[in-house]
């Protein structure tokens, strides 16, 4: 049986009424969740969306009479609804070593949302496909977050968006990264290992949106 995996942003009408969490588990299962969401990178303003839900339904008959009563919830101003194919635990353990770090109230993590240059020339030189430069980027990434002590979480592909608002969601792939604090993701951008690295990133990709979100203690 296939599982139907979504992303869902919401905006609530105010800030007393936080209805996403009870109506997606009513007939799924919550991955993750997170409030205090900011917008750090990407061409088009996202909205200022208050909450951020990742979540598993067995049926498609399940999301569909979620789907129905989101669209009735008054609490709710509007919201995104985006499918996703998420990596296998064992594919996301093999990217990201175990660690011993303690997480605490200083622990943010980052959305990314990819999409990729069909060609491109890479950091060295050389004719490449988008996707292709990325992945050399993410391989040196990789060693260079856990120095700092983070980890990359999740990740996947993007299969269709559901629910839009104001602008087209047009990515491919994405990736939740963990840092233990927003310093240590500033001082991984200073250093010189991630800047002569980010230049692949920078020849794979033809857009991105990065999004700075705030886990629920749960979730961390």
């Amino acid at each position: 049986m296939e599982t139907n995996t979504i992303m869902v942003f919401l905006k609530y009408q105010d800030r007393e009424s936080w209805c996403g969490m009870e109506l997606l588990t009513h007939r799924g299962s919550i991955v993750f969740a997170a409030k205090k969401i900011s917008q750090m990178q990407g061409k088009i303003r996202e909205p200022r969306w208050d909450e951020f839900i990742v979540s598993e339904f067995q049926t498609r008959e399940k999301f569909d009479n979620v789907l129905y009563n989101l669209a009735k919830e008054n609490d709710i101003k509007y919201y995104r609804i985006v499918f996703i194919d998420p990596y296998s635990r064992e594919k996301t353990r093999s990217f990201a070593k175990p660690t011993s770090l303690t997480y605490t109230d200083k622990t943010i993590v980052i959305l990314n949302f990819l999409k990729y240059h069909k060609k491109t020339i890479d950091a060295s030189g050389e004719k490449s496909v988008g996707k292709d430069a990325y992945k050399k980027y993410g391989r040196d990434f990789i060693k260079i977050l856990e120095e700092v002590g983070g980890r990359l979480e999740y990740g996947g592909k993007i299969k269709s968006t559901v629910v839009e608002v104001n602008q087209p969601f047009d990515f491919t792939d994405f990736t939740f990264v963990r840092y233990p604090s927003m310093e240590k993701l500033m001082e991984m951008n200073r250093g010189m290992k991630w800047q002569t690295a980010a230049k692949n990133r920078t020849a794979g990709l033809n857009d991105t949106t990065v999004i700075r979100v705030k886990p629920y203690e749960e979730f961390l």
